[in-house]
């Protein structure tokens, strides 16, 4: 039942997509996007200031760059392809320590409900890039092993311990055999208190990965 539930997800992202990208065509986002959209790569690379939070959640910018914060807006919101290809780019080379033994990366998943509300999730649209850019070489990409099975509340506006409650059990693994003795990648755009990350984390180690690395664009 799950299964025809993601499908109908898929099918209604695509019709979403399609319609998404010709309102792009017909409303162009804002000269201020555009500007970001012109930053050579390079540029990013400039700004990046890499962190980690106290639950070793490592990130590759601060959200209070007015930059990466109307960028990951942009993603959110218009799926803008332009941005997706940097931070796949920049989360790629990023991840360099991480190669050895081709660990799978995953993103952080979406219930089917939300999916065909936004119409993608972020998230996998990075990784696609990544995944571009790696061509299968260093690693696994993947978005059907951690699923999301509980709609949850927004996490904007709650503290640490209500973010941490709301999400608790809101994700399974489709299948453990693919994690069996497996190092894994955890991705998020932003990482807030870090309660999805570590949830998601838990649930993978539970079901038999022998590490979880957890990183966002974001924090």
């Amino acid at each position: 039942m799950l299964h025809i539930e993601f499908i109908i997800a898929w099918h209604d992202a695509c019709m979403k997509n399609i319609i998404e990208t010709i309102f792009n065509i017909l409303a162009p986002p804002p000269l201020p996007v555009r500007e970001i959209e012109r930053m050579a790569l390079s540029e990013w690379r400039d700004r990046l200031r890499p962190g980690i939070t106290d639950d070793g959640i490592r990130f590759l910018f601060p959200y209070s760059n007015q930059t990466v914060s109307a960028a990951l807006i942009e993603i959110k919101t218009r799926r803008n392809p332009a941005i997706v290809r940097v931070f796949g780019s920049l989360l790629f080379e990023c991840l360099e320590p991480y190669r050895k033994n081709r660990p799978i990366i995953m993103p952080i998943p979406v219930t089917p409900r939300r999916m065909r509300e936004r119409g993608w999730n972020q998230c996998i649209l990075i990784l696609r890039e990544l995944a571009k850019v790696d061509r299968g070489r260093h690693f696994e990409t993947r978005s059907d092993i951690l699923i999301k099975v509980r709609n949850t509340d927004d996490q904007v506006g709650k503290n640490r311990a209500e973010r941490a409650q709301n999400i608790r059990g809101a994700f399974s693994v489709f299948d453990s055999k693919f994690l069996d003795r497996r190092d894994v990648v955890v991705f998020d755009d932003i990482v807030t208190t870090g309660a999805t990350l570590r949830e998601a984390r838990n649930v993978l180690l539970h079901a038999g990965a022998r590490t979880v690395f957890c990183i966002a664009i974001a924090h």
